[in-house]
């Protein structure tokens, strides 16, 4: 490939990610089931308008989903998850939060999605957290940590995927310690759950998210971080934990185990992301 034309190629690639993010945080992505909710209440302002249907309005909306709990099931059990880009999604984002509560515990994988989205996306203002003690603002993060694990562990257990990048966050969090010893474990675990991912069928966001991961911390700590051969061998054993964790629990559930997805990543003419993956991480590929 020539310089031109590899040129064309990089800027074509950096549109289409920069608008398929645009799409995905603006949508929403897609944890157990025992939390309190998350109380928004005067603390939080959002990205977006909530909602601003009736009351009646709302209720309607409610009768109309739970009437479809079967059918949701149905699309569970044969695998087959409804996208947040889908015409419903732009709905549920005007549902309130018990609605969504109550969708969620009839299984309908796109309310539990909004709920988790819901949170990321949620700005918490500087005003409300300087009337926190110290304590309080800790209670305050906890609480919205516990409730985004809630959804997104409930979620993958419904056999979605696209909510790793959310879940991310509550694996390996020792990644980013000053000590080399939990550096490298909190790291392994990340890349764990990356692998876990991939293992579900999305690929693209283990070969996008390690390199940055690695990337990061090199600078970060200015020196080389490199994988060792049992290294790989850890990564990959806990991945298959996570995946067998999370499908016994999908089973108790009464739905079918997982059906293994360790696909190859999307591939663009001229392009491709595994090779891009395997350039950037060269020996510590895993």
């Amino acid at each position: 490939m020539n310089a031109k034309l590899k040129g064309a190629v990089i800027a074509a690639l950096s549109v289409l990610f920069s608008l398929s993010a645009f799409v995905y945080f603006t949508l929403g992505t897609g944890e157990d089931g025992e939390g309190p909710v998350f109380d928004q209440e005067s603390a939080v302002e959002y990205s977006s308008d909530i909602g601003s249907e009736s009351e009646g309005e709302k209720n309607t909306a409610t009768v109309s989903r739970s009437a479809q709990s079967s059918a949701h099931d149905t699309q569970l059990s044969q695998g087959s998850i409804p996208s947040l880009r889908s015409k419903d999604a732009f709905v549920y984002r005007s549902y309130d939060e018990a609605t969504l509560e109550a969708l969620a515990a009839e299984r309908d994988i796109l309310a539990v999605k909004e709920l988790a989205n819901r949170i990321v996306r949620t700005r918490v203002s500087d005003e409300y957290l300087s009337n926190l003690s110290v304590r309080e603002e800790a209670e305050f993060w906890e609480k919205r940590d516990q409730n985004l694990k809630r959804y997104t562990d409930l979620a993958i257990i419904l056999g979605d995927t696209q909510v790793m990048e959310y879940a991310e966050k509550f694996y390996g969090e020792e990644a980013y310690s000053r000590d080399s010893e939990k550096m490298k474990e909190g790291l392994l675990a990340k890349f764990s759950f990356m692998e876990f991912s991939a293992m579900r069928g999305n690929t693209s966001y283990k070969y996008q998210s390690a390199p940055a991961l690695l990337q990061g911390l090199e600078e970060s700590r200015g020196s080389k971080i490199v994988l060792s051969d049992q290294d790989k061998v850890v990564i990959r054993e806990k991945a298959k934990e996570l995946y067998d964790y999370y499908e016994a629990r999908r089973i108790k559930l009464g739905l079918p185990p997982f059906e293994y997805a360790d696909e190859e990543a999307p591939i663009i003419p001229g392009y491709s992301l595994t090779e891009e993956y395997s350039l950037e991480m060269g020996e510590n590929a895993f």
